[in-house]
């Protein structure tokens, strides 16, 4: 059963919200979630450019009157001659693609429109009878022919037409492109084993250029496996899954094709490719060159007036995961809405990962590595001490290239006494609920790196003898224990262990053989307790 986060809030009503960012909140004007619009589901979603399969295709008698068709093999013009010479009758145009007048001999007429094909006529007719001839062309009937439509379509098959009807025509008389196999980008038409011509629909549907092919009897439409894509949900006046021009795709492009609405200032990219799922929020100008990957959902937005913030929530949680709140929101505000199994989720660990904490993290991780770098680079000295400080100051370079890649989540601490206190929300905020778990996990200078069954009572040498022991390289006397509230600390062997704990063994570093060892392990030390991560020289 899931109920709401009673320990923390009294809850206003039991809510989940929907699946899109923003959705309909209570009619209390104090809640913090706004009116938003419903974005459809991927699966309500047609790929662009699926209505162009919905119309019927043109019949023999459209070629006939179209001024524009060209002749060929097997269309039948009834000509007329009258003044000094009578003449009337059905011609069929031959193999060669000449049209047969007795007394006149054969007029090429392939490959012309009727108003050159009358021209040619008369020039002809008018080179054997001289005086008082007039001459009529007219095409009565034309030649079907046969061309097959095969790959991803709903109907593949032999299909009859016209020379010049178009590829669209003859993918509609195939039922369309199949709307979940199917590419719009990549068609191709072979005659034998030679591709003749290649078609993007996305060029008609954006700029209406669909190039023209005389099709002959005998040639083959392929469509080619769907390309990987990206859904627009909600926001534009295309609402379609995208498929990608090449291997990346754009922000830029998208927007090309999907039309968001007037007055759009954001983008909401979630990903749930990746292994752990996330939602990007974009301003537009950053939306623009963003690298939109295969299986990306977005949905625009219009936050012109910066009344409000979007949030995320992951973890263990269902339902709706963006929240489109109104500004001065707090965590318990949210949190109200939220409903979710407490044999499952662990509430008295819920944390925040916010960018301005990550970004201020990330720079003071700079500012150390620019000082170790420029002391080990600083140091002079001459004899066999110059080549050591040489040394040195190769492997601190390799560090500081290793350390410099680390990225911080941005953890705001909220456990305290069991807990959790509340805090204003801002703009990008990321509420992680954890599960609860019965596993603890051991990494770094440990022989097996591995994850083991919790049990009570446990100290931190327990699971490190349950790894193999520690590496030569180890520090024995303190590791970093990393908490599922985000918190972390600096532990002795005996400390006792908790379920969803992370155990990391550090390494001991050598301050006789490197002068800056001190310099090195702060550094260390803070990769582990606010990234998670391990990294030494």
């Amino acid at each position: 059963m899931k109920v709401p986060f009673k320990a923390l809030v009294v809850a206003a009503s039991i809510a989940l919200l929907g699946t899109t960012l923003g959705a309909a909140a209570p009619e209390n004007d104090s809640s913090p979630v706004q009116e938003g619009q419903q974005a459809r589901s991927e699966a309500q979603v047609e790929p662009y450019g699926a209505s162009l399969f919905r119309s019927t295709p043109p019949g023999p008698g459209s070629a006939i009157t179209d001024p524009n068709r060209l002749v060929s093999f097997g269309d039948r013009i009834l000509l007329r001659i009258w003044g000094a010479q009578q003449f009337e009758n059905l011609i069929m145009v031959d193999a060669e693609g000449n049209l047969f007048i007795p007394d006149v001999g054969p007029v090429k007429v392939s490959g012309k429109r009727m108003s050159e094909v009358q021209a040619s006529i008369k020039a002809a007719v008018s080179d054997i009878y001289r005086d008082n001839v007039s001459v009529y062309a007219t095409l009565a009937d034309v030649n079907p022919i046969s061309v097959y439509v095969a790959g991803n379509v709903v109907h593949p098959g032999r299909f009859e037409g016209t020379q010049n009807d178009t590829v669209l025509d003859y993918i509609i008389r195939a039922g369309g492109i199949h709307p979940g196999a199917g590419s719009y980008r990549d068609v191709d038409v072979r005659r034998g084993t030679f591709v003749k011509a290649s078609y993007d629909f996305y060029d008609f549907m954006d700029q209406g250029i669909l190039s023209e092919f005389d099709f002959q009897s005998g040639d083959t439409i392929i469509v080619n496996d769907r390309r990987p894509s990206v859904t627009v949900a909600g926001g534009a006046r295309n609402t379609n899954a995208f498929e990608f021009a090449a291997q990346q795709m754009t922000g830029k492009t998208l927007v090309a094709s999907a039309d968001p609405l007037p007055g759009t200032t954001h983008a909401l990219v979630r990903r749930t490719a990746d292994s752990d799922s996330k939602d990007i929020y974009l301003l537009m100008k950053d939306f623009s060159g963003f690298q939109l990957k295969n299986g990306d959902e977005v949905y625009f937005t219009r936050d012109a007036k910066s009344d409000t913030i979007t949030v995320a929530i992951t973890g263990a949680v269902e339902g709706q995961k963006n929240y489109a709140l109104k500004k001065g929101a707090s965590l318990k505000q949210l949190l109200s809405f939220i409903a979710v199994d407490p044999s499952v989720a662990l509430t008295n660990a819920i944390h925040i990962e916010r960018a301005s904490v990550a970004r201020a993290q990330k720079l003071a991780l700079n500012q150390s590595l620019q000082r170790l770098q420029k002391e080990a680079t600083a140091r002079s000295t001459t004899g066999a001490a110059a080549s050591i400080r040489a040394s040195e100051a190769q492997v601190i370079r390799g560090f500081v290239e290793s350390a410099s890649q680390v990225e911080f989540p941005g953890k705001v601490i909220l456990a305290r006494g069991g807990q959790v206190s509340d805090i204003i929300l801002r703009d990008g905020d990321r509420i992680v609920i954890p599960e609860k778990s019965d596993v603890v996990t051991l990494t770094g200078e440990v022989l097996i790196s591995n994850a083991f069954v919790f049990e009570p009572g446990l100290r931190v040498k327990d699971y490190v003898m349950l790894a193999g022991g520690l590496s030569g390289n180890a520090d024995r006397e303190r590791f970093i224990v990393n908490h599922p509230n985000g918190s972390s600390q600096i532990v002795g062997s005996e400390t006792v262990v908790a379920n969803g704990d992370q155990i990391i063994a550090l390494p001991k570093l050598d301050t006789k053989g490197l002068v800056m060892a001190k310099d090195v392990l702060e550094i260390v030390y803070q990769l582990a307790m606010t990234a998670n991560a391990v990294v030494f020289p």
